[in-house]
């Protein structure tokens, strides 16, 4: 092309309007149509035991990081949720690994129901089940991870994405836009709730919820 004028060779044109004419409305109406399920992109139920899903977020503006942490029993109920800050942190990978841990450490109890410890970095997923090698600063975090996955046989680690893990993501990123209120944060820049949730949260899980069961 490039400025010349375009031609069609009218013999290639009328063969393949004849192609196209060859297919009649009975040939098509037999043509099989497949309807696609919906994709429902949210946070799936755990089938016994409880589910820990856990997320970071970084801000390298204010050199900060923060982790996210929410946990639900095997009917979508909110059990518990954490929020931390991390002063000094700003290599995403650790952050991964940190909010990992941290979720770990606070369901460490004596209970033997399944656990199951859901975030989105693969990558750190990978460390810690032996996958790849890593040889910078996250490694010391991701051997504390393997050192309480080692001593409990009713945890487990699973990736999943973002979309399934959106509430966590949601606590991650408050806790960095709340940073700046002294009163959000306890004196160890931690937040944990039990019993009375923000409305935010509620909101996610509820959405959550209804969507698992479809």
């Amino acid at each position: 092309m490039h400025g010349n004028e375009v031609s069609f060779n009218s013999d290639l044109w009328l063969r393949a309007e004849s192609f196209i004419e060859s297919f009649s409305g009975d040939t098509i109406a037999n043509v099989s149509m497949v309807k696609a399920s919906p994709v429902v992109l949210c946070w799936r139920l755990q089938a016994s035991g409880f589910k820990v899903n856990v997320d970071a977020a970084v801000d390298v503006s204010r050199c900060v990081s923060s982790v996210g942490i929410v946990a639900r029993n095997d009917l979508g109920n909110l059990l518990w949720a954490a929020a931390k800050i991390f002063r000094g942190c700003v290599n995403v990978e650790v952050a991964e690994a940190l909010a990992i841990l941290e979720g770990l450490q606070l369901t460490n109890s004596d209970s033997r129901c399944p656990v199951l410890v859901e975030f989105d970095a693969l990558n750190v997923l990978n460390l810690c089940k032996g996958l790849s090698i890593s040889r910078n600063e996250v490694d010391n975090v991701v051997q504390d991870i393997k050192d309480i996955l080692d001593n409990r046989d009713n945890f487990e680690v699973q990736f999943a994405p973002r979309y399934y893990n959106k509430a966590a993501h949601e606590v991650a990123k408050w806790a960095l836009s709340g940073y700046r209120y002294v009163d959000s944060f306890d004196v160890h820049n931690y937040v944990f709730w039990s019993s009375f949730f923000p409305s935010w949260l509620c909101t996610l899980i509820k959405d959550d919820v209804v969507f698992a069961f479809v």
